[in-house]
C-alpha cells in the first residue's frame, strides 16, 4: 500500500495576512494555501511545519490522516468561550494524544486535540475536503455543547487502557441524537458506537438551541456593564465573530445552567466498557437472528421457485432430454454446465415421478454417446451424477 497523508488547517475568525501567507508558504512548495486555508497531501516526503505551533498562531482547526490508522482533529476557540478548566475533565490520562483529547492553550486560546489510531490500518478516508464536516463542531462547543470532548473522552476508554475505576466526567445532554457534525466526528475518531450508546444511558434530552430574541434582550439588558464591555470593544476593533461567539456562549450557559436537568452518576470506565459490551452482545444476538430468519426465508422462497420449475419441467421431459442432447454437442463449457443443470432437474423430476431407474438409464446411453468429452464427464461426476 503506497502512503498517504492528509494535512488540512482553515483559519475561521480571522483571514491570513500575505505575510503569514508567504511563511507558510516557504514550508511548502505545493500545498494549496488561500487567506482561510493550508491544505497538502503526500504520497511521499513529509510535513515540514509543526500543526501545534501553527494552530497556536495562524489557524483555528486541523485535520490530519494517514493511511497506517492516524486521525487527529484540533480545535481553537476563544478562551472567553471555553475555558481550559471546563475542558481538562474530558482527558484522558493514558498519555497517549494520538488515542484520546488533550487541551494547550494560546494567548486567549483553548487548543483541543482529539486523536485516533487503529493499529491495523483501519478504513481507507480521503482526508481532502473531510475537515468541512467537522467544523461545525467548534460552533456547538462556543454554545455550551460538552458532547464532542465526551466523545473524545470516550475513545480515550475505548480499549481499556484507562483504570476501570476512574469515574466518568460530566455527561453532557444529547448523546442520543448525535447532530450530523457530531455523527461524523464520532466515525471519524472511530468510536465504539455501543460504548456511544452505553454512555448515552445517563444524558439528558439536549434542551432547544433556538434563541429567543424577547429572552435575549431581557438577559442583555440584565447585563452589568462591566461585561458587556470587552465583547463590545471586540466588535469595533473588528473581530465581530469572538464578540459574538462570547456573548451566544454566556446567554446558553445561563440557561443551561437553568433549564437543563442534571443527571447523578457514579459510573466508572468499567462500568461503562462492561455496558457497552452488553449492548454489543445484544446487538449480535439480534443481528445473528435477523440472518437467521432472512436465510430461512431465502432458502423457503428457493425450494418454492425450485419447485416450481420441476412442475413446469415435468410437462416437457422428452423435449429436455433433447435439449440436453444439443447443449452436449455443442462442446462448449457454458453448454455443459447448463446441461448439467437440465439432469440435476431431471433427476428430482424422476425421483417424484418414482422413475429413476429409467432417468438412470437414460443418462448412461447420454454418457456412452459422449464418453470421450471428459470435461462433460467431469462435470457430472462433479455434479453427483456419475460415480
Amino acid at each position: 500500500m503506497s502512503e498517504y497523508q492528509c494535512y488540512e488547517f482553515q483559519a475561521i475568525d480571522r483571514l491570513l495576512s500575505s505575510e503569514e501567507i508567504r511563511v507558510l508558504r516557504s514550508h511548502s512548495s505545493r500545498a494549496h494555501i488561500t487567506p482561510s486555508s493550508f491544505v497538502n497531501e503526500y504520497s511521499f516526503g513529509s510535513f515540514k511545519g509543526n500543526e501545534d505551533e501553527w494552530m497556536a498562531v495562524y489557524f483555528d482547526a486541523f485535520l490530519y490522516v494517514a493511511n497506517w490508522g492516524t486521525r487527529t482533529l484540533m480545535l481553537r476557540l476563544p478562551s472567553s468561550v471555553l475555558s481550559e478548566s471546563a475542558s481538562r475533565p474530558y482527558c484522558s490520562d493514558n498519555g497517549q494524544y494520538d488515542e484520546s483529547l488533550t487541551v494547550g492553550t494560546a494567548p486567549g486560546h483553548v487548543i483541543l486535540k482529539f486523536g485516533s489510531r487503529n493499529q491495523e490500518g483501519g478504513e481507507w478516508i480521503d482526508g481532502a475536503g473531510l475537515l468541512g464536516s467537522l467544523l461545525p463542531i467548534r460552533s456547538e462547543l462556543a454554545q455550551g455543547d460538552r458532547r464532542s470532548l465526551y466523545l473524545g473522552w470516550l475513545r480515550g476508554i475505548q480499549k481499556g487502557s484507562e483504570q476501570p475505576g476512574m469515574p466518568e466526567p460530566p455527561v453532557p445532554p444529547g448523546l442520543r441524537s448525535l447532530s450530523p457534525s457530531l455523527a461524523a466526528f464520532a466515525s471519524f475518531l472511530e468510536i465504539d458506537h455501543d460504548l456511544i450508546m452505553a454512555a448515552a444511558a445517563a444524558s439528558a434530552d439536549v434542551a432547544p438551541v433556538d434563541v429567543d430574541p424577547a429572552a435575549a434582550v431581557k438577559w442583555i439588558a440584565g447585563l452589568p456593564s462591566a461585561e458587556k464591555d470587552g465583547p463590545l470593544l471586540r466588535l469595533m476593533q473588528g473581530n465581530a465573530v469572538h464578540a459574538g461567539m462570547e456573548l451566544r456562549a454566556r446567554f446558553e450557559g445561563q440557561r443551561t445552567a437553568s433549564q437543563s436537568p442534571k443527571l447523578p452518576t457514579s459510573r466508572t470506565v468499567g462500568q461503562l466498557l462492561d455496558a457497552a459490551k452488553s449492548l454489543r452482545q445484544v446487538r449480535e444476538r439480534e443481528a445473528a437472528r435477523r440472518a437467521a430468519e432472512e436465510l430461512a426465508r431465502s432458502e423457503r422462497e428457493e425450494r418454492a421457485a425450485q419447485a416450481r420449475r420441476l412442475d413446469e419441467l415435468s410437462l416437457k421431459v422428452p423435449q429436455t432430454w433433447n435439449e440436453v442432447e444439443a447443449l452436449v454437442s455443442v462442446t462448449q463449457r457454458v453448454a455443459y454446465a447448463e446441461a448439467a443443470r437440465l439432469l440435476v432437474d431431471l433427476r428430482e423430476i424422476a425421483v417424484r415421478n418414482q422413475a429413476k431407474p429409467e432417468f438412470l438409464r437414460q443418462l448412461q446411453a447420454l454418457c456412452d454417446r459422449h464418453s470421450r468429452k471428459k470435461a462433460f464427464m467431469d462435470l457430472l461426476t462433479e455434479r453427483g451424477l456419475r460415480s
